[in-house]
């Protein structure tokens, strides 16, 4: 029997997932996700990066809520077409880093698929089963292309966007419920589009990189359904996905990993919810720093020096000593710790500009240092605990370690704090605590039939401008 080729296997399986592949308690993890991905949104609603890219929208591209043919932008008293919704709502939710990981992923794939289901669902009836499954199918497809294609950061790909485009396409394809033919069409032509290079990370790019792969994603399943074609051998050929990204040609054993579709990755290894909006390899130092202030009593005042030790993936990715702005915070660990030291917690808020260069912090980033664990050889379980030691004026040393940090699937949160930062984003951005509640209620009902438009109605009574 030949083996299928991968875009056969993955259109294969957009096209005969099954929405009993979802138990209650799968449905209740998407909407935890959903409802992580939307806080990510609200908090970054006034963020220059989505304000910008908002105003570059053509005019002929608005239209108010009462228009059909797209999803509404979050807290924005607008809709737009369906591709430039995609691109302003993903580059929202990521424009913080506050966006889940995957454990399984290398990526942030909520932030990627439900910008792009919120957009292809606007002129569908859909149910929240359905809708839930799309996105399931999307995370499927996601975690068995990142297994053919591991350590992308390494190659200077970011693979939150450039795996993101095909798994969105899956996604979408399995929502509106198209053809194999035609599904197969969509992930070739997504596949030519990646996009993110992590030269961009701590710039307004990075966060596009999500957007314009959602948008990407959205052209590529509306192309499809106009019979646009594009090579449906476009990851098995010598000069196609995997050899322009850096990788080698596919066995037939490692093909046959695509089509291994089993437990559920919601489920296990399941998403990472972030509680400090950086970059996810910053967050075991922040957490060791912030345990060791409170459980020491540390007054950042009597510290002489800090020092970081971390995996050589992190030292590769953190890579920004003195931050000039907010973004270049997020991938600086002299300014994670400073800001731990000094404030005692990580938030939204200090990751603004004027925050990065407050003195005190400015000040204290000078007393980090941050290298890679001594004696690291390739044979280092990647699984390492990152460390902290911090030194005191008075001689003394406190030091602590951490792998799994609160939010990690592996130190799970529970609803509670997921539903807490999402009122804290819907404060944040002005929505009235009813409507913010009443999304909430939606959103975890046991309905597993109800429409997609009633989960997502208390959202659209936002009359708010930004």
């Amino acid at each position: 029997m030949m083996t299928l080729t991968i875009i056969e296997q993955l259109s294969k399986y957009c096209s005969d997932a099954h929405e009993n592949l979802l138990e209650d308690s799968d449905l209740a993890l998407v909407a935890r996700a959903m409802l992580d991905t939307v806080a990510a949104g609200l908090a970054a609603y006034q963020e220059p990066v989505v304000t910008k890219l908002f105003n570059s929208v053509p005019e002929s591209s608005k239209m108010n809520r009462s228009g059909a043919g797209a999803w509404n932008l979050i807290h924005r008293n607008f809709s737009l077409t369906a591709e430039h919704s995609a691109l302003v709502n993903a580059t929202a939710c990521h424009a913080l880093d506050f966006d889940d990981t995957g454990g399984a992923t290398q990526s942030h794939p909520s932030a990627m698929l439900f910008p792009v289901l919120w957009a292809l669902s606007e002129s569908i009836d859909v149910s929240w089963k359905h809708f839930a499954t799309a996105y399931t199918v999307g995370l499927e497809v996601f975690n068995r292309l990142s297994a053919l294609v591991p350590n992308m950061h390494s190659k200077g790909w970011h693979p939150s966007s450039t795996i993101g485009v095909v798994a969105a396409s899956a996604a979408g394809c399995y929502l509106l419920k198209l053809s194999k033919t035609v599904s197969a069409n969509a992930l070739a032509l997504s596949a030519s589009m990646p996009a993110g290079l992590i030269v961009n990370f701590g710039t307004m790019a990075k966060p596009m990189h999500l957007g314009i792969s959602a948008r990407n994603a959205v052209n590529a399943v509306q192309w499809s359904q106009h019979e646009i074609s594009a090579s449906t051998n476009v990851f098995d050929h010598r000069t196609g996905w995997f050899t322009v990204l850096g990788y080698s040609l596919l066995k037939q054993h490692d093909l046959k990993l695509v089509s291994k579709f089993g437990e559920l990755i919601i489920r296990d290894p399941g998403l990472n919810v972030k509680l400090y909006p950086s970059c996810s390899l910053s967050h075991r130092i922040i957490h060791i720093v912030l345990g060791l202030v409170i459980d020491n009593n540390i007054d950042y005042r009597e510290v002489k020096k800090v020092r970081c030790y971390a995996t050589p993936k992190a030292k590769g990715i953190l890579t920004i000593d003195t931050p000039k702005s907010g973004l270049e915070g997020k991938f600086s660990v002299p300014y994670v710790v400073a800001r731990s030291l000094f404030s005692s917690s990580v938030e939204v808020k200090h990751f603004k500009d004027k925050a990065v260069s407050e003195l005190p912090v400015v000040d204290l980033m000078e007393k980090v240092s941050f290298e890679v664990h001594p004696h690291w050889t390739d044979k280092t379980d990647p699984w390492t605990p990152d460390r902290v030691v911090i030194e005191m004026i008075n001689g003394s040393e406190v030091e602590g370690e951490c792998v799994y940090p609160p939010g990690h699937s592996k130190n799970a949160v529970d609803d509670n704090v997921v539903i807490a930062k999402y009122l804290n984003s819907a404060a944040y951005a002005g929505v009235e605590e009813k409507a913010a509640r009443l999304f909430v209620e939606n959103l975890f009902d046991s309905n597993s039939e109800r429409r997609l438009y009633d989960v997502l109605f208390s959202l659209r009574q936002d009359k708010n401008e930004v």
